[in-house]
C-alpha cells in the first residue's frame, strides 16, 4: 500500500513537471539579438518619381507580413484568393509609411498616415501635384489623396473601394478627378450558405471538346458563383479630389477592367458575365468589352466574348484582345486579333493582326500592320506615328521588334531588333518613356533619336546602360 502511495506521489510529481516544463515552453522562440538585428533591419525603401520629376515618395515596406494578415478570412473562388472582411486581396504587398523627398534640394517630409497603414496603389496625378494610395483595414478599403506641396492627407470618405477585383482607382486626365470602383450603396449582406442545399451541384459538358489546364482556387458549387459575384461587382465612379463629390458611372458590375481615353470623355470597360465556369478562372469568363460616356452609356461595343474554353494550349482566343487606348490620340481604340484562330499549331503566313479605329466609332476598323509570329507587344512613340512592334515565335524562342509609322502605311517597317530571347548578352534594352499630357505613357523622342535602358548582360556580370539609338541609321 506504501508502495502504492509512493508510486502515486511520484507519478504526480513527474506530471506537475512536466506541465511546467509545457507551459514554460509555450510562446514562439526568437533567436539571440545579433540574429534578430539582421532579420529585421530596415528594408530598401520604394520610390515613386513624379510624373513632372520634381519630388519623390520613399516607400517604407513591411519585411515581413506578421501573422494577423495571415489569420485573415479568406475565399478561394475563380482563381483569386479574397479577404471578405475588407473586400480586398488576401495576402498583397503593402507600405506601413511615405516620405516626400524634393529632389532640388534633398528636403523630405514625412507624410502623415492613419495608424496601423497598409498602403497601396499609389498613384500619381499627371501634373505632379497629387497622389493616391489606399488603405486597407480590417473591415474595409480607403482612399486617401496627398498634396505634394504640402503633403497633408486627406480621406475620401464619401467612396468605399471594392480592391477585390479589377481597376480599385485610376486618375483621370483632369488630374482631380478620380475613377473609383465604389462598393455599390444597395450591396445587401454577404450571402450565407444554406445548411439544406437548394439546387444540385452540377457540371454540364456539351460541344466539341477543348484542352483544360490545371488552374488553383476555381469556383465549385452555386454558392461559390454568388460570393463571386458578391465581392467582385462595383459600381464605377467619378470622385472630385477637392469637393469629395461622387457621380455614378452607369450601373454596377463585374468590371475585368476599366480605363479611362486620354481625352476624358470616353471609357474602355470589360464587363464578366455569367455563364461562369468551374474549370477556368475569372479571366476566362465570357465578358463584353465596350466603350462608354461618362454616364455609362455604350457609345461603341468592341467584342462579347464568350466563355474561352477553346483555347488550344500555348494559343490565344480569337476576337479582340489586347485592347487599349492608343496613348497619342484623344480617343482612338487598339486591339489584336487573332487569324490563325488562336492555335499556335497551324502554319499560316500571318498570326496576328493589329486593328485601330477612332472616335467617334463609326467607321469600318482599320488594319494597321500583320505580325508574322504571335503578337508580343507594342510601344508608341510619341510624335509621328511611331509604334515599335514585337513578334514571338514559340517554336524557335525568338523575339523580334519591328519600327512602323502606325499612321502612314506607304512607310515600309523596318526591323531594328530580332534574337533569341536566351540570349541575353543581345537584349537591346527597353525604350525609355515618358508622362503625356493625357497621363499615357509613349516612348521619348528627341528627334531622330530614342533612349534604351538594361541590365547590360556580359561574361563580365551585369553592367547596366543607357544608350542613345537614331531610329535611322539604328
Amino acid at each position: 500500500m506504501k508502495t502504492q502511495r509512493f508510486c502515486v506521489a511520484i507519478s504526480t510529481f513527474v506530471l506537475v513537471c512536466l506541465a511546467t516544463t509545457a507551459v514554460a515552453q509555450q510562446g514562439y522562440k526568437k533567436p539571440p539579438k545579433e540574429v534578430l538585428d539582421i532579420l529585421n533591419a530596415p528594408t530598401t525603401p520604394g520610390a515613386s518619381v513624379s510624373p513632372t520629376r520634381d519630388n519623390v515618395i520613399l516607400t517604407t515596406g513591411l519585411r515581413y507580413p506578421p501573422l494577423a494578415d495571415l489569420a485573415q478570412p479568406v475565399l478561394r473562388i475563380a482563381g483569386r484568393r479574397i479577404n471578405p472582411a475588407a473586400n480586398s486581396p488576401f495576402r498583397f504587398q503593402y507600405s506601413v509609411g511615405l516620405t516626400l523627398k524634393r529632389i532640388a534640394d534633398g528636403s523630405e517630409i514625412k507624410i502623415e498616415t492613419p495608424l496601423g497603414a497598409k498602403i497601396s496603389g499609389l498613384e500619381w496625378s499627371d501634373d505632379g501635384k497629387h497622389f493616391a494610395f489606399l488603405n486597407t483595414t480590417a473591415t474595409g478599403v480607403e482612399l486617401w489623396v496627398a498634396d505634394a506641396t504640402n503633403g497633408k492627407t486627406q480621406q475620401l470618405k464619401s467612396v468605399r473601394v471594392n480592391n477585390a477585383y479589377g481597376d480599385a482607382f485610376q486618375w483621370m486626365p483632369d488630374n482631380h478627378t478620380l475613377l473609383v470602383q465604389d462598393l455599390p450603396a444597395t450591396r445587401p449582406p454577404a450571402p450565407v450558405e444554406s445548411a439544406v442545399p437548394f439546387e444540385p451541384n452540377t457540371q454540364e459538358s456539351f460541344g466539341r471538346g477543348g484542352p483544360v489546364t490545371t488552374f488553383e482556387d476555381l469556383l465549385k458549387t452555386p454558392f461559390d458563383e454568388k460570393l463571386f459575384e458578391y465581392y467582385a461587382t462595383s459600381q464605377l465612379a467619378l470622385v472630385d479630389i477637392h469637393s469629395g463629390k461622387v457621380t455614378h458611372v452607369g450601373q454596377p458590375a463585374l468590371f475585368q477592367s476599366s480605363e479611362p481615353a486620354p481625352d476624358g470623355q470616353h471609357l474602355l470597360v470589360a464587363r464578366v458575365h455569367r455563364p461562369f465556369s468551374y474549370l477556368y478562372p475569372e479571366f476566362a469568363f465570357p465578358k463584353d468589352v465596350e466603350v462608354w460616356d461618362l454616364k455609362g452609356k455604350v457609345v461603341y461595343k468592341l467584342a462579347s466574348l464568350p466563355l474561352a474554353d477553346q483555347v488550344p494550349i500555348g494559343g490565344v482566343p480569337t476576337g479582340p484582345r489586347s485592347y487599349r487606348w492608343r496613348p497619342t490620340s484623344p480617343a482612338t481604340l487598339v486591339w489584336v486579333e487573332a487569324l490563325d484562330g488562336g492555335d499556335p499549331k497551324k502554319k499560316v503566313p500571318f498570326r496576328d493582326r493589329l486593328m485601330m479605329l477612332n472616335a467617334p466609332f463609326s467607321e469600318t476598323p482599320r488594319e494597321v500592320t500583320k505580325t508574322e509570329q504571335r503578337f508580343a507587344g507594342g510601344q508608341w512613340g510619341e510624335k509621328g506615328g511611331l509604334l515599335l512592334l514585337s513578334d514571338y515565335d514559340r517554336d524557335r524562342r525568338w523575339i523580334r521588334t519591328v519600327m512602323l509609322n502606325a499612321d502612314d502605311a506607304s512607310v515600309t517597317p523596318k526591323t531594328i531588333w530580332s534574337r533569341s530571347i536566351n540570349d541575353r548578352y543581345a537584349d537591346p534594352g527597353t525604350p525609355v518613356t515618358r508622362v503625356l499630357p493625357s497621363g499615357e505613357r509613349a516612348v521619348l523622342q528627341n528627334g531622330d533619336w530614342i533612349y534604351l535602358f538594361g541590365t547590360g548582360a556580359s561574361p563580365e556580370g551585369d553592367r547596366p546602360f543607357l544608350d542613345r539609338m537614331n531610329l535611322q541609321t539604328q
